[in-house]
């Protein structure tokens, strides 16, 4: 019986002698962090041109298009929410896009354009929410998603 009371009170002092481990913020990562998010707003520069004024009319006609661009072209405030938000509205603005495509447009190879277009979006949007950032693949990501827009209905008549 002495052996059981010994065995209880020796559980019981080594169960509440525990350390807690108290992890203090690290501030030279958030610094870093604040770095890259600037860095990667000043790289968030999109404009949408169509080169064919024909092509322009027609797209002007087109709301979702229309209200994809306005929502795209819109630079978020230089803050990892806000980047992530808007990020977040391209998801779901590419996902309509791609649902309410306009008869003239409704083509194959227009289709595989705006499923590239609304993977790189995704890409995006994901590698926004990883933490640490990886800022040289989200700038890349970001070149990437211009350079598609430049050429996009260059070629659709």
């Amino acid at each position: 019986m002495k052996y059981i009371f010994v065995l209880i009170l020796l559980a019981t002092a080594t169960i509440s002698c525990k350390k807690e481990v108290v992890v203090a913020p690290n501030t030279t990562s958030k610094i870093s962090q604040d770095s890259m998010v600037k860095n990667i707003h000043q790289k968030w520069k999109f404009t949408v041109a169509a080169t064919n004024p024909a092509v322009n009319s027609k797209l002007n006609s087109w709301e979702d298009w229309r209200n994809y661009v306005n929502e795209l072209t819109i630079t978020p405030n230089a803050s990892l929410a806000n980047l992530t938000r808007k990020a977040n509205a391209l998801v779901e603005k590419s996902a309509v896009l791609k649902k309410n495509i306009p008869e003239i447009y409704n083509r194959p190879e227009t289709k595989a354009r705006m499923a590239l277009l609304e993977t790189n979006i995704q890409n995006l949007d994901m590698l926004l929410e990883l933490e640490p950032l990886n800022s040289k693949e989200i700038i890349h990501l970001l070149a990437n998603i211009q350079k598609k827009h430049q050429f996009y209905f260059v070629s659709i008549q």
